[in-house]
């Protein structure tokens, strides 16, 4: 059982891994709808410039266009991306199944050992406890000899 602790190990070691990874993918959509939030902003400004500008108006349909554009590659970004958050998230659950499986086999397999040594101890002081005991009644038989014999020198 020894190598389990070194098992434990690099089960918690792969689980952090896939939590980094978990972490960046979900960094990376955290930055992606950023985009996308200030692709909305930029789009408003642009109409409402449109709207009172006359030859911005002319262009407005090119940029609008190159926008609706945009806006749909971050959405496809953003689906695949959430695929492979879902997916990460995933693997970063069954990691931690994995080391929580691990550690409790290790704790079973020390509350065992802890048993058995408890069990040995025990063991030992019940074999201490008969020898004082035995010793007792042969110090008490030698005691109760009758007193008008006499001892053999």
């Amino acid at each position: 059982m020894s190598a389990l602790p070194t098992l434990i190990r690099v089960a918690k070691w792969t689980m952090e891994e896939k939590r980094r990874t978990l972490a960046g993918l979900e960094s990376l959509m955290a930055n992606l709808r950023a985009n996308r939030q200030q692709l909305e902003q930029e789009l408003e400004r642009e109409q409402q410039s449109a709207r009172h500008d006359d030859e911005a108006l002319v262009f407005y349909g090119n940029y609008a266009r190159a926008v609706i554009n945009r806006r749909e590659t971050l959405e496809r970004s953003m689906a695949e991306l959430q695929e492979k958050i879902d997916f990460a998230h995933q693997e970063v659950t069954e990691a931690f199944q994995a080391v929580r499986r691990y550690e409790i086999v290790w704790e079973r397999h020390q509350e065992r050992e802890a048993a058995e040594e408890r069990r040995k101890d025990q063991h030992t002081i019940d074999e201490m406890a008969a020898e004082m005991v035995r010793r007792r009644k042969a110090g008490q038989l030698g005691d109760n000899r009758p007193r008008g014999m006499a001892t053999a020198e």
